[in-house]
């Protein structure tokens, strides 16, 4: 039903772009959140049952992510393409404009919680039921990318790959906290790449 929900909600903003897609996105991951609860209500589950646990080892397992794709992104810097791409945000890497601090906030705050709930929360621990980590990964993964393709012109490739990391994060730690925690902040590494790149 989530998942039905998240196609039509995409359909219709491709077709009328009533908000921008940050402000569109955001307003449809409270909605998530809303049913996501009301799903718990209806099942008499806690949060529990969505891997609300080991939390310090989620926030450990985050973390060593965040350091890894930290390190990463500075590295890259060194790579001509991406030093000459500095503005592909559409932004002044002089000063961030307050649209910039809009989108750093609504894309690594409700969104990323709302979307590991969903898609590792519910959608991979489903698939696990039925198949391999591997498959339910990469299944799970590809719809993730699908439903961040407004964004990108071609197949939206970050977000698979964020997706598997994710996915692997979860398994590992045992804790949906890790790709939270993760997905919310390296968010918003991607987004200050500009401004990291200018540095």
């Amino acid at each position: 039903m989530l998942f039905s929900l998240e196609i039509l909600s995409l359909l219709v903003w491709r077709k009328y772009r009533p908000l921008s897609l940050y402000s569109f996105t955001f307003l449809i991951r409270c909605l998530d959140l809303l049913l996501i609860f009301l799903f718990l209500r209806i099942l008499g589950k806690s949060l529990r049952f969505l891997g609300f646990t080991h939390f310090k080892r989620g926030i450990i397992y985050g973390g060593i992510g965040l350091f890894l794709l930290g390190l990463g992104i500075w590295g890259i810097r060194e790579i001509p393409f991406f030093s000459r791409g500095r503005d592909f945000l559409r932004f002044s890497p002089s000063s961030p404009s307050l649209s910039f601090w809009k989108m750093l906030l609504i894309t690594s705050t409700l969104p990323p919680f709302t979307e590991e709930v969903l898609f590792r929360g519910i959608f991979l621990e489903y698939l696990m039921e039925r198949m391999n980590f591997l498959s339910s990964a990469l299944l799970s993964s590809l719809l993730f990318a699908l439903l961040h393709s407004p964004g990108y012109s071609f197949f939206p490739l970050i977000p698979f790959l964020g997706g598997l990391v994710f996915a692997l994060l979860k398994e590992k730690s045992g804790s949906l906290w890790a790709p939270i925690l993760f997905h919310s902040l390296g968010n918003a590494l991607l987004l200050s790449f500009p401004y990291i790149l200018s540095v």
